[in-house]
């Protein structure tokens, strides 16, 4: 714990995954990162797989204190759970997008508590997708346990859609 910071004490996780989708926004957040003195490896389309290989390893080892990744190229197949925190700097158009993503640190092996961050600013087109996020993932639930009676609005749809 660093201290006091505007009522709130900042905490500092020994490792952190960060995931995004656009070039720019991974881009500012390793550039911010570096900026307080804090290594980041990226994970995203144009990593190589001997890269992503040893980029994964070093985060693995607690050699690298931050992994970002895109969500394609880092939201599948990868094992991240040194890390016991994932910030979503975006999100996905899915609640599968979203479950594939936050499981690179709920892996078999995790000892930790795990605790997803996700970053929507009020009145956001995030808060929108969160909100759409969260009914679809409503839904898809009832489907996979064949619970019923539960639906998304038309008229949500329509909102989404427009």
């Amino acid at each position: 714990m660093d201290g006091a910071a505007g009522g709130f004490v900042q905490v500092r996780p020994d490792k952190v995954v960060v995931m995004a989708e656009h070039v720019e926004v991974i881009d500012t957040i390793v550039t911010e990162l570096a900026a307080q003195g804090i290594a980041a490896g990226v994970i995203n389309g144009s990593t190589g797989a001997s890269t992503k290989v040893r980029l994964v390893d070093e985060f693995q080892a607690k050699k690298l204190p931050v992994v970002v990744c895109n969500f394609v190229s880092g939201g599948v197949g990868l094992t991240l759970h040194a890390a016991a925190n994932i910030v979503f700097a975006e999100l996905p158009w899915t609640p599968g997008g979203f479950e594939q993503c936050a499981s690179r640190i709920y892996r078999t092996g995790q000892t930790r508590r795990c605790v997803t961050h996700v970053l929507v600013m009020e009145d956001s087109i995030a808060s929108i997708m969160w909100d759409s996020l969260s009914a679809k993932t409503i839904v898809a639930d009832a489907v996979n346990t064949g619970r019923t009676g539960v639906t998304i609005p038309l008229d949500s749809v329509r909102d989404e859609v427009l």
